[in-house]
């Protein structure tokens, strides 16, 4: 699922995703008020990628995001990857477990 820039004041809720290479992200962000509730995610590079956009030109920045009762199950990078401004990001009841590398 990829977010469009500024979405916001939206739920994401009772979805899965599998053998994506994201989950959800955002590349452009400036996201305000997301609520993201249920959300599994099976077989990934990344769960859920945020990106929050901060440039020097651009000080908005994602901020009252809210991550409830998700698991990412077998990522191969982050469960969850916060990049470039995001403040103010609740992870509550979320369970993450990453794939298990040999050598």
């Amino acid at each position: 699922m990829n977010l469009i820039n500024a979405v916001g004041y939206c739920e994401f809720a009772n979805l899965q995703a599998a053998r994506y290479q994201y989950g959800m992200m955002t590349r452009e962000g400036r996201h305000v008020g997301l609520r993201i509730r249920n959300f599994d995610v099976y077989e990934a590079r990344h769960g859920i990628y945020l990106n929050g956009f901060v440039t020097p030109t651009k000080r908005r920045r994602s901020h009252d995001i809210a991550v409830e009762d998700c698991d990412f199950i077998h990522f191969t990078k982050h469960a969850v990857r916060l990049q470039a401004g995001n403040y103010d990001v609740r992870f509550i009841n979320c369970t993450a477990i990453l794939v298990a590398r040999s050598g």
